[in-house]
């Protein structure tokens, strides 16, 4: 009789599923995810930084345009060159700054509505944001008031259908 109580005992731990542990019964499961928390909040502690002096940067541009356009009628006319050269370089800072607010927006949205069918963030996944037309993207943009506005506007424009492109099914 003592042969099935055996047999019963040794069948049992086997159901049990193995628990990793380290010493002291630490779950060694549970370390690697508290690592990986650790790592999570450092990065959104970076981000959060990150976006601080952001904001810094952007109160600073606004506050350098409101003086110059308090010092507009105080100058005296610079040389077509330099107005060209401001618009150039406005233009680069708006392509930048609406790719960096693409970025975000997308981040954010892909926060509340569940992990990313894809890797990249900056392609929009399945749903409302795929559904976009090319005339609603091409609407939220400013219509272009000069030459290089055409390009800049050209070049972005290439990049959404880029981007269309790149969308895997």
């Amino acid at each position: 009789m003592e042969e099935p109580l055996t047999n019963k005992k040794a069948s049992t731990k086997r159901r049990e599923p193995r628990r990793h542990t380290l010493n002291n019964g630490i779950d060694y499961n549970m370390l690697k995810r508290m690592k990986q928390l650790e790592q999570e909040k450092d990065i959104l502690l970076q981000g959060l930084e990150a976006v601080e002096r952001s904001r810094d940067w952007y109160h600073k541009q606004i506050s350098t345009i409101q003086d110059k356009q308090k010092d507009i009628g105080k100058t005296t006319s610079r040389s077509d060159y330099s107005v060209e050269a401001h618009q150039e370089r406005m233009n680069f800072q708006m392509a930048r700054i609406f790719e960096v607010n693409q970025q975000l927006k997308a981040l954010v949205e892909s926060s509340e509505k569940g992990f990313p069918l894809h890797m990249n963030l900056a392609v929009p996944h399945r749903g409302p944001l795929a559904s976009r037309t090319q005339a609603q993207i091409n609407s939220a943009r400013p219509a272009p008031t000069s030459t290089s506005d055409l390009t800049v506007k050209k070049i972005s424009m290439l990049k959404d259908q880029n981007k269309l492109l790149t969308n895997v099914s």
